[in-house]
C-alpha cells in the first residue's frame, strides 16, 4: 500500500509541475515575452487579427477618446478618433500601412497621429506607451480596443 501511495504522490507532483509550466508559457505569450523557440507562433500568423476594433480610451483633459481601428489583410489600416466632451466634435481620420515588430505580436500604424503602437491579442488591440511597452497601473485595462 505504501508503494501505491508513493506512486500517487509522485504522479500528483508531476501533474502539478506540468500545469505550472503551462501557466508560465501563457503569461509569456500574453506579455509578448516569447523565447526564440516560440517565434514561429505569434499574433501575426496565429490569430485572426484583421477586422474592426473599437473602444473609448482614457483622456487627460476630456471624457475619453472614442477610437476605431480597421485592420485589413494587406496590412493597411484606417483609424478614426473623436474626443468626447471636448472641442467642436471634430472626427479625426488617418489611414496608411502598419508594420509588425520582429516578434509578430505588436504593430505600428505609420502616419497616425498620437498613439500608434498596439499589442495584438485575441480579439483585442492593446494600446502601448510611447516606448512600445504595455501600460501598467490601475488604468491599464482601459487601454484596450475590442474586436467587433
Amino acid at each position: 500500500m505504501s508503494k501505491f501511495l508513493c506512486i500517487i504522490i509522485l504522479l500528483s507532483l508531476f501533474l502539478l509541475w506540468l500545469s505550472g509550466c503551462g501557466q508560465q508559457e501563457q503569461e509569456k505569450f500574453e506579455t509578448g515575452e516569447m523565447s526564440d523557440f516560440y517565434d514561429e507562433h505569434n499574433a501575426r500568423n496565429s490569430l485572426d487579427w484583421f477586422g474592426i476594433y473599437e473602444g473609448v480610451l482614457p483622456c487627460a483633459d476630456c471624457e475619453g477618446i472614442y477610437t476605431r481601428i480597421e485592420l485589413d489583410r494587406e496590412e493597411s489600416y484606417r483609424k478614426i478618433t473623436h474626443y468626447l466632451g471636448k472641442g467642436d466634435g471634430t472626427v479625426y481620420e488617418s489611414e496608411g500601412a502598419f508594420i509588425w515588430d520582429e516578434t509578430g505580436n505588436r504593430i505600428t500604424l505609420k502616419g497616425a497621429e498620437g498613439a500608434n503602437r498596439y499589442f495584438v491579442s485575441e480579439n483585442r488591440l492593446i494600446q502601448l506607451d510611447l516606448q512600445g511597452e504595455r501600460i501598467t497601473g490601475d488604468l491599464a485595462e482601459l487601454y484596450e480596443l475590442k474586436k467587433q
